[in-house]
C-alpha cells in the first residue's frame, strides 16, 4: 500500500491549522465553529489513515508494529506522521556492482 506522506501531511497540517483558526480569532463567531470541526475531520482521518498504514505494513513484525501502534494511537497526528516519515525508501548509493548491472 502506497505511503501517504505528503497528502497525509498536508491534510495534517491543514487540519491543525483549521482547529487553531477555530479556537483562536473565530471562536465566537459560526465560522470559527466550522473551522475548528473540519479541523477536527481532517486530522482524525489523518489519524485513522495512519492507523491503518501501521496496521497493513508488511516490512514490519510483530513487535515493531505493537510499538508503532502504541505511538500512532498515544500521538495522534505526530505519530502517524512520523511513522510515514521513517519508513520512507532510501536511496539507494551506487557502488561499481550496481553500476555494472545497469550498464
Amino acid at each position: 500500500m502506497k505511503s501517504f506522506s505528503s497528502k497525509g501531511f498536508l491534510l495534517a497540517v491543514t487540519g491543525v491549522a483549521l482547529i487553531f483558526i477555530g479556537l483562536n480569532p473565530l471562536r465566537d463567531y459560526d465560522l470559527g465553529v466550522w473551522a475548528m470541526w473540519a479541523g477536527f475531520l481532517l486530522v482524525g482521518m489523518v489519524w485513522t489513515w495512519s492507523i491503518w498504514e501501521v496496521i497493513v505494513a508488511e516490512e514490519l513484525g510483530f513487535v515493531p508494529r505493537v510499538a508503532w501502534l502504541i505511538v500512532t494511537i498515544a500521538l495522534p497526528v505526530v505519530g502517524g506522521l512520523l511513522f510515514n516519515v521513517m519508513r520512507q525508501p532510501r536511496p539507494k548509493v551506487a557502488t561499481e556492482s550496481n553500476r555494472k548491472m545497469v550498464h
